[in-house]
């Protein structure tokens, strides 16, 4: 074995060694963490148990009619699936659907690393992955069953799949890539938003460089595995979505186009009144407001590489398609969806760009002989023990936290007490009624939608604002029928309900303003409905400062009809 082959050994040694501590961090961190799940993560977890129970009770069969039957979930059907080998082995827990993120782990350091390889060198690769693991996005994502973390990761092992391909001129990397992209729409539908500008993009550059060479602009092996890879591509991902019924359904309701057309509506303000610049500012204020301190001292680097690439990519080939590509895609995804954690899979591509200009800049100082002292090799060492430090730190002392979801965010742990009204809440109701008692819910929250998941078995449970805020969610008619509540008489039979002086985050409220004003007003008629009846009822307990989003909170109130 040549010493080049050996060193590079070490590194994918340290490499898979990181991933191991990385994952045994998440393990520890999920076991203790005790955020409940709610919105898009509870319904994927419940939906992705529901499919498990007839994989296990009816094998491959069972699993097939449930998913032609039953499968209601927009994500689509991989990212549903991919917590079965942990139900098997740790039970059927929300636990083991965080889990089944760690093999994403490995993928996205791995991935990471051979890209900057392939379009640097090893330590481009190597400093690359080592500053992911202070991102605290990428941190945050990895413990939270949504498909934003399994979407970056398959995206980066694309990516490399397709520098691989040298511009589609080989073939087994061509079908390869087919396949790998496949997966990645199964996983989530915005994927082709991240791929397709990374393949444009180093598809026209290799067509000015022949342009300038005068060269053949495409040659015929290009074309035909092209071809391969757009066949094995629709293939499979055509197959996956014939997998269940439900999706033409979905595509075609009346609840799922106003979804798409309220964010379209969102994105046409953003750009059509100029406020892009502003956009961009905010969505960095939102990384840094919910970033860790090292994190901190990263964005500024990250930044600043991003520009000093912008002034040299001109001259440089490599950084042309890469900046290109990110600045298409971020433009596409914040038009589609213009929320901040849609650009998290661009992220390790920024990070690559950073560690390419820091390889450069160490080169060019070590030509003109100013590091001569510095030791890259005890550079790198100091570097992974402070990771693992950090780890370490991590996991034996819970920071304390003020906000509700900072573990969606952070990715760290949060205390008991922050859950402690959603667990006297759960209490107090159960305590005042009997089973099959009717439950309505005037909030629309995380604590409430967890709340909603509790009391399902023994109650029947309405929660009509959920169904207001989001116009996607496919709830049964009973519980988005929201004209049922408009009825005076109807609402005033509930057994229990249970009122708020805020009934949704300021955010939706404002979304809600922007894209259906109608709907404002059926809230506010079903509200002041409540008030005209509230005599019928008795207040049974209050509870003050329950969280709403971030700094927000609210006050809660049970009500028990006389």
């Amino acid at each position: 074995m040549t010493k080049k082959k050996t060193k590079e050994n070490k590194i994918l040694l340290l490499l898979f060694l990181l991933c191991i501590c990385f994952s045994f961090s998440n393990y520890l961190i999920l076991t203790k963490d005790n955020t409940p799940f709610h919105y898009d993560i509870l319904d994927s977890y419940l939906l992705s148990k529901k499919l498990y129970n007839s994989f296990t009770t009816f094998g491959v069969s069972g699993l097939f009619y449930s998913i032609a039957n039953d499968y209601d979930k927009d994500y689509p059907i991989l990212f549903i699936l991919q917590p079965f080998p942990f139900f098997y082995v740790f039970g059927v827990f929300e636990d083991s659907a965080a889990f089944s993120n760690i093999p994403y782990i490995f993928i996205l350091i791995f991935s990471t690393y051979f890209i900057g390889k392939e379009l640097k060198n090893k330590k481009a690769g190597f400093i690359a992955c080592l500053i992911l693991l202070f991102i605290s996005g990428i941190l945050s994502f990895s413990r939270v069953y949504l498909p934003v973390f399994p979407l970056t990761s398959i995206f980066m092992l694309s990516v490399f799949i397709f520098l691989r391909t040298k511009n589609f001129k080989k073939t087994n990397y061509s079908f390869g890539l087919g396949i790998i992209a496949a997966l990645g729409l199964l996983i989530k539908y915005t994927f082709v938003l991240y791929l397709f500008p990374f393949v444009f993009s180093f598809l026209l550059e290799n067509l000015i460089t022949n342009i300038k060479k005068k060269n053949k602009l495409i040659e015929e092996i290009q074309i035909k595995n092209f071809f391969y890879f757009v066949c094995t591509f629709l293939t499979i991902s055509i197959l996956g979505y014939l997998s269940f019924s439900s999706s033409s359904a979905f595509i075609n309701s009346k609840s799922a186009w106003p979804s798409v057309l309220g964010y379209l509506s969102i994105a046409h303000t953003t750009f059509g009144s100029g406020n892009i610049i502003t956009y961009i500012f905010k969505v960095s204020y939102e990384f840094i407001k919910r970033s860790n301190i090292l994190f901190l001292g990263i964005y500024p680097l990250i930044i600043l590489s991003f520009i000093y690439s912008l002034y040299t990519t001109l001259k440089n080939k490599i950084l042309r398609p890469l900046i290109m590509c990110v600045c298409l895609s971020f433009f596409l995804v914040i038009y589609i969806g213009p929320v901040p954690r849609f650009i998290l899979p661009l992220v390790p591509l920024l990070i690559i760009l950073l560690s390419i200009n820091f390889v450069e800049i160490y080169n060019y100082l070590k030509k003109k002989k100013r590091l001569e002292k510095f030791n890259f090799n005890h550079f790198v060492l100091t570097v992974l023990v402070f990771i693992i430090l950090l780890f370490s730190i991590g996991l034996i002392k819970e920071k304390k936290k003020n906000h509700f979801q900072d573990v969606y965010f952070k990715g760290i742990l949060s205390p008991s007490s922050e859950f402690k009204s959603l667990k006297n809440i759960t209490q107090d109701i159960k305590l005042v009624s009997k089973n099959n008692s009717e439950i309505l819910i005037l909030q629309d929250s995380p604590i409430m939608h967890a709340l909603n998941y509790r009391l399902n078995n023994d109650f029947i449970v309405h929660h009509p604002f959920f169904c207001l805020s989001d116009p996607a969610t496919r709830k049964s008619d009973i519980e988005c029928n929201t004209s049922l509540y408009l009825n005076e008489n109807k609402l005033c039979s509930f057994d229990i309900i249970l009122h708020s002086n805020k009934y949704m985050r300021t955010q939706q409220i404002n979304e809600i303003k922007l894209m259906y004003k109608e709907r404002l007003e059926v809230l506010n008629q079903i509200l002041v409905n409540f008030e005209n009846c509230k005599t019928n009822y008795s207040l049974f307990s209050n509870y003050s400062n329950v969280p709403l989003q971030y700094n927000e909170t609210s006050n809660i109130l049970i009500y028990v009809k006389n």
